[in-house]
């Protein structure tokens, strides 16, 4: 009985074709090839619209010279060190253009750091020196310099308004985006120095993934 039960179940299978085998296959190759373009991501691209003493930072001169910025972001350098040191951040803007040996050609530098990780305005009265601690407060320098020499120093105008306004934070991405406006008065300055006493950042913003350089 077993043995005649065996031969009709033999009898009643039916090997699966070719033809529905490849396009098995072809499905199962579409299904894998979705997936892996849902999984890719684009690179981060940081970006910023820097206003400085009424003329904007990114433009081109009459001889054809792109002049660009080059933003940065990091989360606090010391927050390998304590807990303490988590949640705040610091970004920085590099203002260059490209010589005719194709390479960039840095003159000009604003960083704030000790900005809490969070939505926010905040006033910058701290010292450029300060760290991330949950004590310490916001704080922007502007540098100038010259063949990858410093030259002038500036630090912030307390008696003038500024701020910095954390407007995005996506901890998941590292995206973070933001606004500010400062005023500088300098503490040094090199002897040929031609620029003012006085800078002043008009309202500007940026955008920018913590840990990109660019």
């Amino acid at each position: 009985m077993k043995s005649s039960s065996y031969q009709s179940k033999a009898m009643n299978y039916r090997p699966i074709s070719q033809k529905w085998l490849l396009w098995l296959l072809f499905v199962i190759f579409i299904a894998a090839c979705r997936q892996d373009q849902e999984e890719v991501k684009p690179l981060p691209r940081n970006s910023a619209e820097v206003m400085m003493s009424g003329k904007v930072w990114n433009y081109i001169t009459p001889k054809g010279t792109k002049v660009s910025t080059h933003t940065v972001s990091n989360s606090c350098w010391a927050e390998r060190i304590s807990d303490n040191y988590k949640n705040f951040f610091g970004v920085a803007f590099y203002r260059y253009f490209i010589t005719d040996d194709n390479t960039r050609y840095y003159f000009e530098s604003l960083s704030f750091s000790a900005i809490p990780l969070r939505v926010g305005s905040y006033e910058l009265r701290g010292s450029p020196i300060n760290a991330c601690r949950p004590d310490t407060i916001p704080a922007a320098a502007f540098f100038t310099s010259e063949h990858d020499a410093g030259k002038d120093s500036y630090r912030v105008l307390q008696s003038e308004k500024n701020y910095f306004r954390v407007t995005k934070v996506d901890k998941q991405t590292g995206l973070v985006e933001g606004e500010f406006m400062a005023s500088f008065i300098k503490t040094f300055g090199a002897k040929d120095s031609t620029y003012p006493d006085t800078i002043r950042f008009q309202p500007s913003r940026f955008s920018a993934f913590l840990g990109a350089e660019e």
